[in-house]
């Protein structure tokens, strides 16, 4: 179920970067570091549209380390509503409902899932100096260039609808962005 499921997502969470690896990171004189997150960290993937009670937690937590030690963070969002492409790294291996639909739902339910998520995100951190950028969508294999490239200007606008001032991280790869 639900709750046993989480328990050792909770238990990898907690002790995947911890304030020793931060230190050691700070040690290394790292000043930028790429925090990789999946959508289900922020939002209730059983209530779509709606913050986890614990949505803030991991990142806000990341974000104060790295401002305590002089550093700056990228949030890189890794797995997108529905997988991005049909790799393990976007949440769910052999999946490719953002882009194809699936689960009974379009695409398009996937990707406006994943405009409101932004704008959860750019309105929590759009004052943090931390926070050096927003990585929008990590290696999103699962379409043509055209699709890509209108989708990503779509999830852009309204990120700066919300966040004028931190840098965008665009899909480098297949994607026809100018």
């Amino acid at each position: 179920g639900g709750e046993e499921n989480q328990r050792p997502m909770d238990l990898f969470r907690d002790s995947w970067i911890t304030q020793r690896d931060w230190d050691l990171m700070a040690d290394f004189e790292l000043n930028v570091i790429r925090l990789p997150f999946i959508y289900s960290l922020i939002e209730d993937d059983s209530n779509p549209y709606h913050l986890r009670d614990d949505a803030w937690e991991y990142l806000d937590y990341a974000i104060a380390q790295a401002e305590a030690r002089g550093m700056y963070v990228i949030l890189d969002l890794h797995g997108a509503a529905g997988s991005q492409g049909r790799e393990a790294h976007s949440g769910c291996a052999n999946r490719n409902w953002f882009w194809d639909g699936g689960n009974g739902q379009t695409a398009g339910y996937y990707q406006d899932r994943t405009i409101w998520l932004w704008q959860q995100i750019a309105k929590r951190y759009k004052h943090r100096k931390a926070v050096a950028a927003y990585g929008l969508l990590n290696e999103p294999w699962g379409t043509d260039a055209a699709t890509l490239a209108a989708f990503i200007d779509r999830l852009y606008t309204a990120v700066r609808a919300v966040d004028r001032k931190h840098i965008i991280v665009l899909p480098g790869h297949n994607s026809g962005i100018d």
